[in-house]
Formats: structure tokens, C-alpha cells, sequence
């Protein structure tokens, strides 16, 4: 976290939200893997999400555990240890998946009390696209999205959340899938979101087949501008309370460049009329490597950015930067989108 420090936009993550970032990792005396700061782009400041990637499946419960001390008491740091009991290998679906992130609000900086979001990779073949992918074959996906959500989700929501989630799986062309789903616990009630794949010439059709009560003509404004020089995909963001919200979210990640005749990682060409020049610019520096030692092994902390775009029932979007970094000895399977 130190070797950032001078890199990191104070117009986005103030001095104030960047202490509370650093005194959170000094608490999660845990293996970590890639970081990312979540910021609104609007004026003024504004609360960010910090989050962190777990990597170590075997230890991560205990190590958290003890970590939280009494707190692990609390319903969703419970419900959260649990997650990562399966992910040891107590649940086969659950142990399959690849990775886990938990987001925390900075404005809190103690651990114990913070209350955090859970993000969980459902498709492997979208963290590391090096592995194999049958298309249409979406049986092991929905096992994972369905033994995680069992572990998290309280049991008064768990049944409607349940049906949704095979609803939406049942809707999914052979190129779709359930990228990643999470759990947010700050809200009353919570909030799970499905964190979707799908083409971009289906978009429209899938939400009308799931009765989808948003705004259309949003959905369709926005696939006609912002992904006019995206070929293929669309990454669509459902929130589900007991029934699935009418906002919805998109999101433009690094892991698509391929899909681009010329990538640019500051996103210079999407049109965002309500952020300010001065944040516009502050997240356009921010992709790039930089040579540092982590653990007494010098490596290249690579730095990227994704775009989240929400849309609330006929409002202009509103937009996030969601700034990641990790030490290249991760690898490349980190330029992922953390929900």
C-alpha cells in the first residue's frame, strides 16, 4: 500500500480516506492479492469503497477470525466466515471459486465495526481467461452462484433471491454468464447484485424476457453511445432486494480491451457529461506500472481503471472510477472489475 501513496488522486481519495485505507490493511492481517478504490465521479467529496482480494482459501477464515475477535459474533461477519468456511473446501461449488473480495466504507476505518461488501467470482473463465469455456453449459455457474448466496443471504430474503438467481441463469444465451455476484450488507435491506456477461445485441431482449421494470429507453441510449466502439459485450449489473430493482448498472472493464480497435485505459472516449474535468483527469493519470518491492521481491505495480455506469429510472447516469492495483506477480488474471 505504501508504494501508491504519491500516485494516488487526492481529487478522488482524499488524504482522510486514504489514511482510513491504509489503517484497515494494517488490520487484515491476511494474504491479499489486488486492491481497488471505488469513487463517485461528482463534485465535491464523497465516500469511497476500498477493496481487497483474497487469495488464500485455506487460511483466510481463521485468519479473519481472528482478526474480528468478538465481532465475528456479529450476522454478517458471520454469514461472511461462512462464505469462506466453504471456500476452504467444506463446500465443493464454493471451493471452485477463484477469488473473494471484501469492500469496506472508509468513512469507518475500524475493522471490527465496519460492516463490508462481498464479492465472489462465479465463472472462473472470466478471472483468468485462459481457461477453457462451453459455451451455453451454465449448470456450474449456478451451483456456485447458489451455494454462495446460501451462505450469505439472510434466510427471510434467501428464497426469492434463490428464484431470481435461476431465473436469470435460465435466460442467459450460450455466450452469457454470471461473471460475479455480491452481497451488500450496508444497506436495510440488503442488497444482492448479479454482476452479468451478456452480448450486447441481447441486452434489451434479456431484460424485457425477465420483466425488467426499469427504463428501456435509458438501457438502449446508453448500448448506442457509450458501447458504440465495443463490439460484443456488456457487463449488466441486477440489484435484488426481494425482487430484482428497476436501476441497473454497467460496467466497462479492462478484461474487454481486446474487443476495442484501440484501447485507451483512461476511457477518454466515453461520454460522461456529469463528471468534472478535474476527476476526469485525476482517474485518466492513474493507469500505468511502477517498479516496487513487495515481500523482498521486486515486481511492477500495475495500475488500471473501470468505468461503472448506474442508471436510475430515467436520471442522467451517474458514474464511478473504480482504480485497481496489484503487483504483477499476481498476474494478469487481476485486470477484472470487483462489483
Amino acid at each position: 500500500m505504501q508504494t501508491i501513496d504519491t500516485q494516488v488522486p487526492r481529487q478522488l481519495v482524499s488524504g482522510r480516506q486514504w489514511e482510513g485505507c491504509l489503517s484497515l490493511t494494517r488490520r487484515l492481517t491476511i494474504p491479499i492479492g489486488s486492491y481497488h478504490f471505488e469513487c463517485r465521479l461528482v463534485p465535491g467529496e464523497h465516500p469511497i469503497e476500498f477493496s481487497v482480494m483474497l487469495v488464500d482459501r485455506a487460511d483466510t477464515r481463521d485468519k479473519l477470525s481472528v482478526c474480528l475477535g468478538s465481532s465475528r459474533a456479529a450476522p454478517h461477519w458471520t454469514r461472511i466466515l461462512n462464505l469462506l468456511g466453504a471456500w476452504s473446501g467444506e463446500d465443493r461449488d464454493v471451493s471452485d471459486v477463484p477469488v473473494i473480495w471484501l469492500g469496506f466504507d472508509v468513512s469507518d476505518c475500524v475493522l471490527q465495526s465496519a460492516i463490508p461488501t462481498v464479492s465472489i467470482a462465479i465463472d472462473a473463465c472470466e478471472f483468468d481467461p485462459s481457461l477453457p469455456r462451453s459455451p451455453g453449459d451454465h449448470a456450474e455457474v449456478l451451483a456456485r452462484a447458489r451455494a454462495s448466496l446460501m451462505c450469505l443471504v439472510a434466510q427471510e430474503r434467501l428464497a426469492p433471491v434463490l428464484t431470481l438467481l435461476s431465473r436469470v441463469v435460465r435466460l442467459l444465451p450460450s455466450e452469457g454468464t454470471i461473471a460475479h455476484i455480491s452481497e451488500t450488507f450496508r444497506r436495510d435491506p440488503a442488497v444482492t447484485k448479479l454482476h452479468l456477461r451478456l452480448p450486447k445485441d441481447y441486452v434489451v431482449l434479456f431484460l424485457s424476457q425477465l420483466g425488467w421494470t426499469g427504463n428501456v429507453a435509458d438501457v438502449r441510449r446508453a448500448l448506442s453511445t457509450n458501447y458504440d466502439t465495443i463490439e460484443h459485450t456488456v457487463y449488466l449489473e441486477l440489484s435484488i432486494e426481494r425482487g430484482i430493482l428497476s436501476d441497473v448498472g454497467m460496467t466497462f472493464c479492462q478484461s474487454r480491451r481486446q474487443e476495442m480497435d484501440a484501447f485507451d485505459p483512461s476511457w477518454s472516449h466515453l461520454t460522461m457529461e456529469s463528471v468534472t474535468s478535474e476527476k476526469r483527469q485525476a482517474f485518466a493519470r492513474w493507469p500505468g506500472a511502477s517498479h516496487v518491492v513487495v515481500d523482498g521481491t521486486r515486481t511492477c505495480l500495475r495500475r488500471w481503471v473501470d468505468i461503472k455506469m448506474a442508471l436510475e429510472n430515467g436520471r442522467p447516469p451517474s458514474f464511478k472510477a473504480c482504480l485497481g492495483f496489484a503487483p504483477e506477480l499476481w498476474g494478469d488474471a487481476l485486470f477484472m472489475a470487483t462489483g
